[in-house]
């Protein structure tokens, strides 16, 4: 143990399946603050750190706070969920393109969706919420992208528009953009 006033201090485990290995991937708790002098002050994070071309790397950080870091790379984790990618592969729409997270739902059952949930709640315990999803059809390949809302005052759930597999932008009353 180490009482030094710094942030660089750990406390460490490190595995290893081979012991030529020189540096190993492992779990590592990091100070947060220098001075831990007073228990308000005393705020760890936990860092998961794998071995890439035998040099440890940070993978995955959960802070103090609870905040998730993916990718970080020791970076400042800055959202409750802070995912984060670089890729120079380039945009291109006729392409599998490169994905820095997915929803996956496995269900072959025509109609199932995967799907992403945004949602606020008032401080009288309502909650505001929004989905988008990718629902399936019986047809290899076909999906639609669907938005969905909570209606105000009832709290049941519509649809408010969707984008076909081919492309088109439809609304519930019918009428689209074809």
């Amino acid at each position: 143990t180490d009482n030094d006033n710094t942030t660089t201090q750990t406390a460490a485990l490190y595995l290893s399946p081979d012991s030529r290995a020189t540096a190993l991937a492992g779990l590592r708790v990091i100070k947060e603050n220098a001075d831990m002098s007073s228990s308000s002050a005393r705020d760890v994070s936990l860092t998961f750190n794998t071995l890439q071309n035998n040099s440890q790397v940070e993978a995955f950080r959960i802070t103090s706070s609870g905040d998730m870091g993916l990718g970080t790379g020791g970076n400042t984790v800055t959202q409750r969920l802070d995912v984060r990618e670089s890729s120079t592969t380039v945009f291109n729409a006729s392409s599998n393109l490169p994905t820095i997270a997915r929803l996956y739902n496995t269900s072959s059952t025509t109609g199932a969706s995967a799907g992403l949930q945004l949602r606020t709640d008032n401080n009288n315990g309502a909650a505001g919420i929004q989905y988008i999803h990718a629902v399936n059809s019986s047809t290899n390949y076909d999906s639609d992208l669907v938005f969905s809302r909570r209606i105000a005052t009832s709290g049941t759930y519509a649809e408010a528009c969707r984008i076909t597999n081919a492309g088109n932008l439809k609304f519930p009353n019918g009428k689209g953009i074809d």
